[in-house]
């Protein structure tokens, strides 16, 4: 779901976007936070690469059948300095930044009893792994006709991030 509003900035910047989620476990969540979150790792991840790259979701089955979701770029990466702030409120390095994004994206995971973990190398790109428990429960059905609503919770294929399936957007970078 979140593959349509990111391909056009990828194309934009001359991303190759893959996201690969086929045969992850299910997670209960609320799909408008969850979705929220990986929306704003995934144009985070294509505005730390102007001049193209590669941005890779990801998301796998761990220890415990938790899921593992790997958010990676090869961007221009954070600073060692910056690093220990990211996920503070209103800390931004951009300048039109508000710096509520990736706090946004840290609380979310915590109230999915998630943890989160950023590695970045200058110059060489960031990667932002989360990892969510497992469903304990059957599946709640949502109507077809009311996918997305703000508070619907759901056992999700992490059905945020493009219902498992396995979508590669490119472009040409432009000279």
């Amino acid at each position: 779901e979140i593959a349509p509003i990111v391909e056009p900035e990828a194309k934009r910047t001359g991303v190759q976007f893959i996201v690969a989620c086929d045969g992850a476990p299910d997670v209960n969540g609320d799909v408008a936070m969850l979705r929220q979150a990986f929306l704003n790792l995934a144009l985070n991840a294509c505005q730390a690469m102007p001049n193209g790259g590669t941005l890779r979701i990801q998301a796998e089955a761990v220890r415990g059948r938790r899921v593992l979701v790997t958010v990676a770029d090869t961007g221009i990466g954070i600073k060692p300095e910056d690093l220990g702030r990211i996920f503070d409120l209103y800390f931004t390095t951009r300048e039109r930044g508000s710096g509520i994004g990736l706090s946004m994206v840290y609380r979310t995971v915590q109230l999915h009893d998630g943890e989160i973990e950023v590695q970045s190398t200058p110059g060489k790109g960031t990667t932002f792994t989360i990892v969510l428990p497992p469903s304990a429960v059957a599946p709640t059905p949502v109507p077809e006709h009311e996918p997305g609503m703000v508070g619907e919770y759901r056992r999700s294929a992490i059905a945020a991030m493009n219902r498992g399936t396995t979508t590669i957007a490119s472009s040409s970078t432009t000279s």
